[in-house]
This record gives C-alpha cells, structure tokens and sequence, in this order.
C-alpha cells in the first residue's frame, strides 16, 4: 500500500504539473516563445489540458477504492485503517479535484471567449 501511494503521488505531481503547463499556454497564448492563435488555444484546452485532468482525477479515483477494496479484505486491524486512510486521502483528493479543475476550466473559457469577441472588432 505504501508503494501504491507513492506513485500515485507522484503520478499526480506529474500530471499536475503537465496540466498547469497547458493552462499557462492557454492563458498566455505563448509556447516555447512563440505566439499562438486562438484556435490553437481552444485546441490546447479541449485537448490537452482537460485530458491530463480527466486521466488525473481517474488515477485518484481507482487507486482510493482499490484501497477501500484492500482494506475491506485486510483482516489485520491495523492495516485495514491504513488502507481506509489510504482511500480517505485519495477520494478527498478526487473530491477537490472535482470540484476546482471546473471551476478553472470556466475561467480559461471565458478568457478565450472574450478574446474571440475582441479579435471579431
């Protein structure tokens, strides 16, 4: 289990990391120093930015109730609670997840809908 938890740490460190890259890009408009079109933005968050995110909260999601699976099977008692602790952090973690990838995905939208509006002038 400890194992486990290590590399979905490290899993979603990494994942994490590839995401914000994509949102800067979007939000800036600029990768590797170069400008980037609006429609390349668009495509930069539909398909990069929330397919990190999808696999990300999906990672999160299967290794907590493979540790709820584990700790229902565990009949030392000790073991069992580090499991239920285990999928306690992971599904909380999936829960904020849940809850503020959307809320940035909106904010990321409406920026680009502005500067849609702003290039259509």
């Amino acid at each position: 289990m400890l194992f486990a938890m290590l590399a979905s740490s490290i899993g979603e460190r990494f994942l994490s990391k590839v995401a914000n890259d994509y949102r800067d890009q979007v939000r800036l408009g600029i990768k590797n120093g170069m400008p980037l079109s609006l429609k390349h933005r668009w495509d930069i968050l539909t398909g990069d930015y929330a397919v990190v995110w999808t696999i990300a909260i999906g990672n999160v999601a299967f290794v907590g109730f493979v540790f709820l699976k584990l700790a229902g099977l565990c009949e030392d008692e000790g073991v069992k609670w580090l499991g239920y602790f285990g999928a306690a952090l992971h599904l909380w973690g999936m829960l904020m997840l849940v809850i503020f990838i959307p809320i940035e995905a909106v904010t990321l939208v409406k920026l680009l809908r502005s500067l849609r509006s702003t290039e259509a002038d």
